[in-house]
């Protein structure tokens, strides 16, 4: 009885049994690993959606939308914009000139002119012997097949949507050479606006784009390329937090005891902040190997491997640590030697 009582006040001066505590520390370690496999989940619904909405091109679109409603609030001359023209359809005594005006306006009014395509140019390239801005020569080529009914104003609109339709194609397709670009009357035109007497008489042909229209193209392709290169950017962000995820979930299954008793592992905080670090990395990633292309190329960012950036960016997030110190070493090593440039 002597030699057990030591222990026995031992146990009352700490007024702790040492069974209670290891279930304390089991209830609260099974707590924080709950913690974490709420997070992950948590983590993982997040770069989901947004990656999906990346990849289908949903973020772009939203970005192109609100750009368009800043840029028509961006302070500049009224001459390089569309006008804004009101009750302009079913004019009376319009031209056909008028109607273009009024579909330009109704489709792209307050836009740059840049930015909208060169329909009427389009037309007088295909229409050279007959002007379709003018009712009278358009009657005189058409003889007795002329009908007033078939050339108003619904009429030409449909004529502009083709053209319209048929740019639009053109430029989306970046298999074609800028300096190759063609259209066929043919195929653009419809049989009331082929101004001949009869239509066995119209001779298809194809022509080169007119200068307004291959500018236009340029600045279509470039502004894809740029709204495709913000998915690309928001998806690279996504899969530098991805890569620390997984680098989180095998830390997880690592460091899990068999009744979940051990918690060796990364903390709390570690699944809260690692996969932000992993996006902050992703978006250094990118900043640097555009820092690079731009001394050692000439292409434009817009133009880069997106493939390889993607990699970078994932390899970022799963080496979290890894490429942190790279990254510090670099920036070390750059400014030692400016240090030694300018001594």
């Amino acid at each position: 009885m002597l030699e057990k009582q030591p222990k026995e006040l031992v146990k009352q001066q700490n007024g702790k049994n040492p069974r209670d505590s290891k279930k304390g520390q089991i209830s609260q370690q099974i707590g924080e690993n709950r913690k974490k496999d709420c997070l992950l989940i948590v983590w993982l619904f997040i770069l989901l959606s947004i990656s999906s909405f990346a990849i289908g091109g949903t973020i772009s679109r939203l970005v192109e939308f609100l750009s368009d409603d800043l840029i028509k609030n961006i302070p500049v001359s009224n001459s390089q914009r569309i006008p804004q023209l009101e009750n302009c359809r079913g004019a009376i005594g319009g031209t056909p000139s008028d109607y273009l005006n009024c579909y330009l306006s109704e489709k792209y009014g307050g836009k740059f002119i840049d930015e909208v395509p060169p329909i009427g140019s389009v037309l007088d390239l295909l229409q050279v012997n007959t002007s379709w801005r003018e009712l009278g020569a358009i009657k005189q080529a058409k003889g007795v097949s002329y009908d007033e009914n078939k050339y108003q104003e619904k009429n030409f609109r449909v004529l502009f949507e083709i053209v319209e339709t048929k740019l639009i194609a053109i430029a989306t397709d970046n298999l074609q050479e800028l300096n190759s670009l063609e259209i066929s009357n043919e195929e653009v035109l419809p049989a009331t606006f082929r101004f001949v007497a009869d239509l066995k008489d119209f001779k298809a042909s194809k022509k080169r784009l007119p200068l307004e229209a291959r500018n236009w193209v340029i600045t279509k392709r470039n502004r894809r390329r740029q709204l495709e290169l913000i998915d690309t950017f928001v998806l690279l962000i996504m899969l530098g937090a991805l890569g620390s995820i997984i680098f989180l979930i095998g830390d997880r299954i690592k460091y899990q005891g068999d009744e979940g008793e051990k918690n060796i592992g990364k903390s709390v905080i570690s699944y809260i902040y690692r996969p932000i670090f992993g996006m902050l990395l992703a978006i250094a990633t990118f900043i640097l190997t555009a820092s690079i292309n731009g001394v050692t190329s000439t292409a434009k960012l817009e133009n880069l491997r997106t493939e390889s950036i993607l990699f970078l960016a994932f390899s970022a997030g799963l080496l979290t640590d890894k490429v942190y110190e790279q990254i510090i070493k670099k920036a070390e090593g750059g400014l030692n030697q400016k240090e030694l440039g300018h001594g």
